[in-house]
């Protein structure tokens, strides 16, 4: 059991074999996974908007919600085979932050504000629509979050780090959010 235990340490004094990164850059890029939280806490409230101001079925949202769950699904992969194929300027990643943060952004946007201006007989359709772009959109960004922390680093002692920063960052979004809103 010794043996084994001091060649665990021996292979783990080698610091050669770790792909590392500044601990710096670990919590800038799990900024990226707040940027995803922060549309995903705006799109909590989707189910309410949907039924209470666009007037549309509560069953029907929920089905539509759910089933838009199953279409990420399947644009995960997706998106993941592109981000393995992207060897770009820009880097793997860089390129679907970026659309995916523009793609969330500008879908929030269109959903809040013209769902319910929308003729009642495409409603539904529009709303489909323009929620299956979000969904592109979010998987662009939540893949590059969780395959892009493992590219960064494969060192145990930093690996830890990045989900330090994301609990922090996260506790203080959504404890924020929560005043903003009750207030």
């Amino acid at each position: 059991m010794e043996g084994n235990l001091a060649k665990v340490k021996k292979f783990s004094d080698n610091l050669d074999i770790y792909n590392d990164c500044p601990t710096w850059r670990l919590g800038l890029f799990a900024l990226n996974n707040i940027a995803t939280n922060l549309y995903m806490f705006a799109m909590g409230y989707i189910s309410m908007y949907a039924s209470g101001i666009a007037g549309l079925l509560v069953t029907v949202v929920g089905f539509i919600l759910t089933a838009m769950r199953i279409f990420d699904g399947i644009t995960d992969p997706i998106v993941g085979f592109l981000i393995d194929k992207t060897d770009g300027k820009f880097g793997k990643f860089r390129p679907f932050i970026v659309v995916g943060n523009i793609i969330l952004g500008i879908m929030t946007f269109i959903i809040y504000t013209t769902v319910h201006k929308v003729p009642e007989n495409i409603r539904l359709i529009y709303f489909i629509g323009c929620y299956a772009v979000y969904i592109i959109g979010y998987t662009c960004q939540t893949a590059c979050t969780k395959a892009g922390q493992a590219c960064m680093t494969n060192n145990p002692s930093k690996r830890p780090k990045f989900g330090l920063f994301d609990a922090i960052y996260n506790a203080i979004l959504f404890n924020g959010m929560q005043i903003y809103i009750s207030s």
